[in-house]
């Protein structure tokens, strides 16, 4: 069984692993992969692509994030392998070539490659992307009426660039049990974005503090398989 562990941490409210020293962006929301260096990872070489589709560069996106970085690795490459999240209590992501059991699995949608978490909030199914690349998560506006505020922050998206959002702490029933998650109301292009796409939000890094998590888009399936406890 071929498996490949990086050092992985979040900086900054994004996931990063450290790779042949290199630090490379592991972002679940983002369709593609590019890079500014030659990367060795999950034991491929990744030829040099300094920009996605859209013209965003490697370099545009450290000065958002506020630290370098080399590469970004979106779906495109990481749904060739079953992705163990084992970031809060060990430090580490570990890709796997070969098919894992997860235990607890659920089931595992898609769109664009994105991975799609599926949940229940007061009892009305949600469909959530999952985004390691999002320091922030996000519920459609009818998710959040009736939420207690927690605070204001900003954030940015490579399609509507920087912006404000305040956060409220909501609560959703997912992997079996009840999670109280921060998020914030999309602003409007991201909002439509995600209903055109029949998504009621976007479930960011801040699922990494819950426990260890496994995924496989091969088998189409994701589990929170060790939870934390505090």
């Amino acid at each position: 069984m071929t498996a490949y562990r990086y050092p992985a941490r979040v900086q900054h409210g994004h996931l990063v692993i450290e790779a042949d020293g290199k630090v490379c962006l592991i972002d679940t929301g983002s369709p593609t992969s590019f890079n500014r260096a030659n990367l060795a990872l999950g034991g491929r070489e990744r030829p040099l692509c300094h920009e996605n589709a859209s013209g965003v560069s490697i370099e545009w996106v450290s000065r958002q994030i506020g630290f370098e970085i080399h590469g970004l690795t979106g779906m495109d490459l990481l749904c060739d392998y079953d992705i163990d999240f084992d970031v809060e209590a060990a430090g580490f992501l570990t890709l796997h070539e070969d098919c894992q059991e997860i235990a607890d699995a659920y089931g595992l949608q898609s769109v664009a490659g994105i991975p799609i978490l599926q949940c229940q909030q007061d009892g009305a199914r949600t469909r959530l992307f999952f985004d390691t690349g999002a320091q922030h998560s996000y519920l459609q506006a009818t998710r959040l009426k009736d939420a207690e505020f927690d605070r204001s922050a900003e954030d940015f998206h490579p399609e509507f660039g920087d912006f404000q959002i305040d956060l409220y702490r909501s609560s959703l029933e997912i992997f079996g049990t009840h999670r109280t998650i921060v998020a914030g109301r999309p602003p409007s292009g991201l909002g439509i974005m995600l209903e055109l796409a029949g998504i009621d939000g976007i479930l960011g890094v801040e699922a990494l503090r819950w426990g260890r998590i496994m995924l496989s888009m091969r088998q189409e399936r994701v589990g929170l398989v060790r939870a934390m406890t505090y």
